[in-house]
């Protein structure tokens, strides 16, 4: 179980500008940069292994569908992700450092706005959690998570798309059952 209690601070940027037509052909670095991310997150974790036995971190992989909709759109697709955990943090006992990088390619469908096929979506999550006054199933910290979707481009009813890209600071709750 999961529960957070979050303060959120978040940039966006629509500039609904139409920047061509099909923005992961000619933009075929966004495509990569996921797997860049997570190919850097992987390195990293494998350097910080050296500093403690590799039984107190955990590498999780996943693949899943993602699905987001509002009262007129929709955003879904498939998405893979790499999951990283390290306990105790170095030279800190009772701390926990998380990072989750999670990239994925959906379609755009919208009654108003047409449809936009392969949008890149990135999401990283990064965690430092406690045991919340010695209780090992209870645990408090704070996160970032960061968001973009490179929704730019020029849709099947010819509207133009705009980026997002969101930044927020939470405060997590974790209590394990």
């Amino acid at each position: 179980m999961y529960a957070a209690m979050f303060l959120m601070i978040q940039k966006k940027n629509y500039p609904f500008k139409p920047v061509s037509p099909c923005p992961t052909q000619s933009q075929p670095w966004l495509r990569q940069l996921g797997l860049c991310m997570a190919l850097t997150c992987l390195i990293l974790g494998h350097a910080f292994a050296q500093l403690r036995p590799p039984s107190e971190q955990v590498w999780r992989y996943s693949l899943g569908h993602q699905h987001y909709s509002e009262s007129k759109m929709n955003l879904q697709g498939t998405e893979i992700g790499v999951h990283w955990r390290r306990y105790p943090l170095v030279n800190v006992d009772q701390v926990q450092l998380e990072a989750d990088a999670i990239w994925g390619m959906q379609n755009y469908s919208s009654s108003v706005s047409g449809t936009l096929k392969n949008v890149p979506n990135l999401s990283t999550r990064w965690r430092v959690m406690t045991p919340f006054f010695g209780l090992p199933d209870l645990a408090y910290g704070i996160a970032l998570h960061t968001d973009y979707n490179n929704l730019r481009g020029i849709s099947s009813v010819g509207h133009g798309g705009y980026e997002r890209i969101s930044t927020q600071l939470w405060l997590p709750m974790r209590l394990t059952l």
